[in-house]
């Protein structure tokens, strides 16, 4: 067999090792995680990262407040604001790296996701 076709076979085999249909769940407060996650990053400059949590926030804002029928922008604004606290957006929910897709998504808690 030809040096490529032995690559080929070998690449192949690697891909079929290294591929996985589970996702990974990073923690968003966890700094472990986040360290992590920023080394998956880092060594995978072919991942894309979703990132809607302020929107996934003045989602689940609006569905906390139900009885308030014209729920406005920047009525979510505080209530993100005051649920948040003193927690950077950035460290809240999950991020979810999804290895078949190469996407991260960032996510709310599982609890407040469902």
């Amino acid at each position: 067999m030809s040096a490529f076709l032995n690559e080929i076979a070998r690449r192949r085999i690697l891909a079929k090792e290294e591929q996985s249909f589970e996702p990974l769940i990073f923690t968003a407060n966890s700094a472990e995680d986040r360290e992590n996650l920023t080394k998956l990053l880092s060594e995978n400059l072919g991942i894309v990262v979703f990132d809607e949590m302020y929107d996934q926030l003045k989602e689940l804002a609006r569905s906390m407040n139900p009885h308030i029928e014209k729920y406005t922008a920047e009525m979510a604004a505080a209530w993100i604001e005051q649920h948040l606290g003193e927690t950077p957006i950035a460290h809240y929910g999950n991020y979810v790296y999804y290895p078949w897709s190469q996407r991260v998504v960032h996510l709310l808690e599982e609890e407040e996701f469902i």
